[in-house]
């Protein structure tokens, strides 16, 4: 089969609709290249067309847009983790801990070290949870990380009281992992709902 031939006037016609045409349908992946030499066929195969013809990314987020979106998560789940697990811990199952732990809990619990706790916590639930939420655009992705990295750290600190602390009992370490498997990844889905339902599409 013969290729069509163009005209300079015709040819500058076709590669502009071509173009239009895949920017907007690559408008959400990276930078693109394809070879004009499958688009059409040119006399000369030294014309400036035959050249690789290069799509633009897409327009990233503004910093301010992806720190307001952080800050946003991180307030609202701090709130949701924080009144959840003092319900829990200072009503629900106050007396389960007392009697399981005996000895080894103090008077007065220390709220300072407290409160630092789950300061850094959520930063953790914001990173490795409810970013794979917005990544997948997905609250269910955000409830299942937030799930597993608070396994992994309530059982790095249940498993190492076992291991070294006299009298503490497993049953009351494998509720505690299981609530801070429960509490972290309730607390990654509502947090990235409400957060979506504020801020609007949040995914850029």
């Amino acid at each position: 089969m013969r290729a069509r031939n163009y005209t300079d006037t015709n040819l500058d016609v076709h590669v502009d609709r071509y173009l239009d045409t895949k920017v907007n349908h690559y408008h959400s992946a990276t930078v693109t290249k394809i070879p004009t030499h499958k688009i059409f066929a040119s006399k000369s195969p030294s014309s400036a067309y035959d050249r690789y013809l290069t799509i633009p990314p897409p327009v990233r987020p503004k910093t301010g847009t992806v720190m307001k979106t952080f800050l946003t998560l991180y307030v609202i789940g701090v709130v949701i983790f924080l009144s959840i697990d003092l319900l829990w811990l200072g009503v629900l199952a106050r007396d389960y801990y007392r009697d399981g732990m005996g000895a080894l809990l103090l008077e007065r619990p220390r709220m300072d070290i407290g409160l630092i706790f789950y300061m850094i916590f959520v930063v953790g639930l914001v990173i490795f949870g409810m970013r794979a939420g917005l990544a997948a655009n997905d609250w269910s992705q955000a409830a299942l990380y937030g799930a597993l990295f608070g396994f992994f750290c309530y059982a790095t600190y249940d498993l190492t009281n076992l291991a070294i602390l006299k009298g503490f009992p497993l049953h009351l370490a494998l509720v505690d992992m299981a609530w801070g498997t429960v509490l972290s990844g309730v607390t990654s889905a509502l947090a990235f709902v409400i957060a979506r339902a504020w801020l609007g599409d949040m995914t850029g």
